[in-house]
């Protein structure tokens, strides 16, 4: 007889178990209509720049505006200022290299997260060394509109060795 049990996310199949939770973090977002109403909010929380909604998530909701938890936005450009590809990222988070599909975002000093174009999320087995960005020229980005906050930045990537430009808004303060 081949018994069913899910708990604390693993499926047990008989002897055997497949894991199918997916880490949930808690991560801060820009509180969009009806934020506390969504099944992820858990509190909302003071923020130099206003209110934000924390909520626990195991991928970031797209980076647009009007839906309940709302990202920050990181954009990569061409040299021609192009648009070339965004990601989510959570509040008070910057960008601090780049691999291929995926950004490594981190919060103060301590805490990093991988994120790719879709949302996905997770956290480095190690902590990852910092790249110091170069600052670049950055064309007007509908994506900020009149940000003061916003700017460009050239990192090189990590597997192909060849300089990108990332442009996002900086943290608030």
């Amino acid at each position: 007889m081949n018994i069913r049990l899910c708990m604390a996310g693993v499926l047990l199949y008989g002897h055997l178990s497949i894991a199918s939770a997916q880490q949930a973090y808690d991560l801060s977002f820009w509180p969009g209509p009806n934020a506390e109403k969504d099944r992820r909010f858990l509190q909302f929380d003071d923020h130099p720049c206003g209110k934000i909604a924390v909520a626990r998530v195991v991928s970031l909701p797209p980076p647009r505006k009007g839906q309940a938890l709302e990202p920050e936005r990181v954009v990569e450009i061409s040299p021609k200022g192009a648009v070339v590809r965004r990601w989510p990222m959570p509040v008070d988070y910057s960008p601090v290299a780049i691999e291929g599909n995926r950004i490594l975002v981190q919060y103060g000093q301590a805490s990093q997260l991988w994120v790719d174009t879709q949302g996905n999320i997770s956290s480095p087995s190690k902590p990852i060394p910092l790249e110091i960005p170069e600052r670049a020229s950055c064309p007007r980005l509908r994506e900020f509109g009149n940000s003061a906050y916003a700017g460009c930045w050239t990192f090189h990537d990590r597997k192909a060795h060849k300089p990108r430009i990332l442009a996002f808004e900086g943290v608030c303060t």
